[in-house]
């Protein structure tokens, strides 16, 4: 491999830079990442980015690639790891220069082109060249490597790249999950898909072979259509009203982000004119680039938001009346376009690089053992997320709700095509399909009930131009929803599960948000602009519950009773409600909320500011809501490439236990509204801050102590966690 050292200006002298090569090989290599203090060192060196391209050049020059690989990783894969690697052990399968993979990758090796990829996408590209420069100053081994982890007996395994001169062994290390592949053994005669082979070709055979061979994919239940659709099944592209068709023709639609350009859309004003004939210069590109490609799959109808609901009504009824309809909308499209990596509406995506010439997604490979010869495909687990959620179209709410509605979705993305439906995920990289699921799935068939966590891990971090519509958003989804579980949907939330949801959280709490303009309830996580958590307490075992649903309710504010709301409530039955005061304490610029009960000080997370923006009133009530085992362990440690996920008596170490519950304010009214939660752990650290020496507590046993003292009319506590008396408030 090539160690040659392009110049640097480091940070540091000389003896500055022998002192960090020392510290640098003396760290932990499982302990790596972006923020060790060795690695942050390396920040503000500066590269001679000219000479490294002329070395990239050169290296080109020399590239020796055939049958799409180089020379070193066709030897690779001609020597390939497995026989002998016990489960959850790992080898260094070869050495990685990063000016060595990017020539590689130009010069078109498949395996190269997909390391280079992620180690750009991770933003670990510049740190590793850098810290290949200042080793190489110093005379040490300069590479990077390639570590190769068998996973279980299937022939799963886990790559990982290490940071140059250093070997991680911890596949759950930071440094081994940097930059993390994962390869699965396909049948052996998998095809290779080495050729360059037009996306869009991919498209119409996974959309005919979806249609033809996936019944989970087909719309079972009766739906309407649209109330209008554009049509351009000849020269003549227009809307159409639907009630004049003969019959429901298939249609696509687009998901799109508006953007903050202007563009032609339907209102009262061009109506008449788009039901004749729209014209091509009224097109935005990513509407044109979406006929297009409908066209191309055989589809002659497509629904567009902005050219098939009247905009910029004063009254806004026509959108009031078709943005309570999405489930039928894009629960019935025959396939559902989104340009994903599309941050406006005249970007379109044809032309786009994304799509003429995206980074690789991943890639095919026979790859011959000591023992055996096998077909493997080669990708990461992440690229999926980038190029289909983690893009500024899948971070909108719209969008995220029209991604779970419809049966089959093309996303045009970061990392180019990839394909979803209710069956299978591909790529035009892993055209096969991509083994198993994500981590938190979020497509199901039509008759299957929705992973409801999932859906609020993952709706409440996306964005909205009108917080207003957080519940309309959403509101197809809960149609859905209802239309399995038959549940009474509140706010974002279910009746039935109300309880196990109540003591949600912020996912990331660093102090107090702003309280947004009333949209829902307080004890709903709709009701706030932030990326929430249920946690876990979903599924505690040896559960304990403290409070009741006597009454929940909701008025909607419009004809749709999954969407906007007026009003809402719900009246809760409980068994102890302790009463004390709010206290705050700054930690590193962020709010940390505490509140005693007897002599003992427990963390708390305050939601909310008041509606005026200052800190909430001192005076709380604390309403435990559940306790119980999460099925978590202090020390479990298990491998990523599943679900990572310790359960049961699986591994070592002290049962993870939790008492979660609400932090409340007391009205004049005798109504209570939620300021936030607690979350009162055994395991050190996970409760949210640590006592005066710094030694972790136990909070979940010194709360139940602190219960168990109170004596009554003490600290105003009604009843205790045991008792059978039962008593009432109404949370707004």
């Amino acid at each position: 491999m090539d160690n040659a050292c392009s110049i640097v200006s480091p940070s540091q002298g000389p003896r500055g830079l022998q002192l960090w090569v020392e510290a640098y090989l003396a760290e932990d290599a499982n302990s790596l990442d972006a923020s060790s203090d060795v690695i942050l060192a390396v920040e503000s060196d500066q590269l001679d980015l000219d000479g490294v391209e002329q070395r990239v050049e050169e290296l080109v020059a020399q590239a020796d690639v055939s049958d799409s690989f180089c020379g070193h990783c066709t030897h690779l894969l001609h020597h390939w790891p497995g026989p002998g690697i016990k489960s959850f052990q790992s080898t260094v399968a070869g050495p990685l220069d990063t000016k060595e993979i990017e020539a590689s990758s130009r010069a078109g090796c498949l395996m190269c082109s997909f390391l280079f990829s992620r180690l750009k996408m991770t933003d670990h590209l510049l740190t590793f060249r850098k810290i290949e420069a200042r080793l190489a100053q110093l005379q040490h081994a300069a590479s990077s490597s390639l570590s190769v982890m068998n996973v279980g007996t299937a022939g799963t395994q886990i790559l990982w790249a290490n940071f140059p001169g250093r070997v991680a062994t911890d596949v759950n290390g930071p440094e081994a999950r940097s930059v993390q592949l994962e390869s699965h053994v396909l049948s052996i005669t998998a095809y290779l898909w080495h050729e360059c082979i037009d996306p869009l070709d991919f498209t119409e055979v996974w959309l005919s072979t979806c249609w033809d061979h996936h019944p989970q994919c087909r719309v079972r239940s009766e739906l309407e259509l649209p109330t209008r659709l554009v049509s351009f099944a000849g020269d003549v592209v227009k809307v159409v009203e639907t009630c004049s068709l003969d019959e429901m023709p298939q249609y696509a639609t687009l998901s799109y982000c508006w953007g903050g350009a202007n563009f032609k859309k339907l209102t009262d004003e061009t109506y008449a004119q788009y039901t004749g004939q729209i014209p091509n210069e009224d097109l935005a590109q990513t509407f044109k680039d979406a006929l297009e490609i409908a066209k191309r799959l055989g589809v002659l109808y497509i629904w567009i938001d902005a050219l098939c609901i009247i905009q910029d009504q004063p009254d806004q009824s026509d959108w009031l009346k078709e943005s309570g309809r999405m489930h039928f909308v894009y629960g019935g499209s025959h396939i559902n376009l989104a340009a994903s990596a599309a941050v406006n509406v005249h970007e379109g995506f044809l032309s786009k690089d994304s799509f003429l010439n995206p980074p690789s997604g991943g890639f095919h490979a026979r790859a011959t053992t000591s023992e055996y010869s096998e077909v493997r495909n080669f990708h990461s687990r992440f690229v999926y997320e980038e190029s289909c959620s983690d893009t500024h179209l899948g971070g909108r709410a719209w969008a995220f709700q029209e991604r779970l509605l419809s049966p089959r979705t093309i996303h045009f993305g970061p990392y180019g095509v990839f394909w979803e439906c209710r069956s299978m995920r591909r790529s035009q990289f892993v055209p096969n399909g991509f083994p198993g699921h994500p981590s938190l799935r979020l497509v199901w068939p039509e008759d299957k009930e929705l992973d409801w966590w999932a859906i609020n891990q993952n709706y409440s971090k996306t964005k909205l131009t009108f917080g207003s519509d957080r519940l309309p958003a959403l509101a197809g989804v809960a149609f859905r929803q209802h239309q399995v579980t038959k549940e009474q949907y509140l706010a974002g939330m279910w009746k039935e599960t109300l309880v196990s949801h109540l003591a949600w959280r912020l996912s990331h709490h660093h102090g107090p948000l702003k309280r947004p303009e009333w949209r829902a309830p307080t004890w709903s996580w709709t009701s706030i602009d932030s990326a929430t958590s249920f946690g876990r307490y979903m599924n505690l075992k040896d559960k304990k519950q403290y409070v009741h649903v006597i009454e929940a309710w909701t008025t909607p504010s419009g004809p749709n009773q999954y969407g906007a709301i007026k009003d809402a409530a719900i009246v809760i039955g409980y068994s102890s409600l302790i009463g004390t005061r709010l206290a705050k304490k700054d930690h590193n610029g962020i709010a940390q909320h505490h509140v005693r009960v007897q002599s003992e000080t427990f963390p708390v997370e305050v939601d909310c500011l008041d509606e005026d923006g200052q800190e909430p009133d001192s005076s709380v009530y604390l309403l435990p809501v559940l306790s119980g085992w999460t099925g978590y362990r202090g020390s479990n440690i298990m491998p990523s490439n599943s679900e990572n996920v310790a359960s049961g008596d699986a591994g070592k170490g002290q049962r993870q236990m939790v008492i979660g519950g609400l932090v409340l304010r007391r009205e004049a009214n005798g109504q209570y509204f939620r300021l936030g939660s607690f979350h009162l752990s055994n395991i050190p650290g996970l409760s949210g801050f640590e006592n005066g020496e710094g030694q972790g507590r136990d909070y979940h046993a010194e709360f139940f102590r602190a219960i168990d003292m109170a004596e009554e009319g003490v600290q105003s506590v009604a009843g205790t966690l045991d008792s059978e008396q039962v008593h009432t408030i109404t949370i707004k």
